[in-house]
């Protein structure tokens, strides 16, 4: 789910990443995978059990 809160932390990560490629040091930036999004995604479509 998307939160307004989520605009001002998205467009931070964004200017840092753009600071530190334009910084012509070597970097490497690691993009987390949304895990808990992605169980509870797969979670909601599983079949109940009785």
């Amino acid at each position: 789910m998307f939160f307004p809160s989520d605009v001002g932390y998205l467009r931070a990560k964004v200017a840092h990443e753009q600071l530190i490629t334009e910084s012509g040091l070597p970097f490497s930036i690691v993009h987390a995978t949304q895990l808990f999004e992605f169980v509870e995604t797969k979670l909601a479509d599983w079949p109940a059990r009785s």
